[in-house]
């Protein structure tokens, strides 16, 4: 048996009651006859609360800079959760879209835990831990 059209029900498509609708206005779908297409449109960025600021890589200690070479600043996402990933022990679930900047935010966790303790690490000393996340990365797929 045929397995059931997973949308089939879904209002939303970009027109009709918007309280019963799935997906956002403008939302187009195409159905071809071997695959559906659905474009939903992104949603318009929020504005900046008070108290919201972008952290600067040159901000953060020296050691910790190097995972973040080439970078001027952090993204939104990354900025916000900057605190609570690189000064805490606190658990983080980030679910963000890809290329949200996700990775950057599990590697600032990274950071927290390598952070030395005993003497400062400098740059002859300390190698990019950010390279050891992408082996991992790509050793378990993802």
């Amino acid at each position: 048996m045929a397995a059931a059209n997973p949308t089939a029900n879904l209002g939303g498509f970009g027109s009709g009651d918007t309280s019963t609708k799935a997906l956002p206005s403008g939302t187009k779908r195409q159905v071809h006859k071997t695959h559906e297409e659905v474009f939903v449109p992104a949603t318009p960025t929020a504005a900046k609360v008070d108290g919201e600021r972008t952290v600067l890589i040159e901000e953060m200690e020296e050691w910790a800079q190097t995972a973040f070479e080439g970078m001027t600043h952090l993204n939104r996402i990354q900025s916000r959760i900057y605190d609570a990933a690189f000064n805490t022990n606190d658990n983080l679930l980030v679910c963000a879209p890809t290329g949200a900047g996700k990775t950057n935010i599990a590697m600032l966790a990274v950071l927290h835990e390598v952070r030395p303790r005993a003497l400062p690490l400098t740059r002859p000393h300390f190698t990019n831990p950010y390279s050891v996340t992408l082996a991992a990365a790509a050793v378990d797929g993802g």
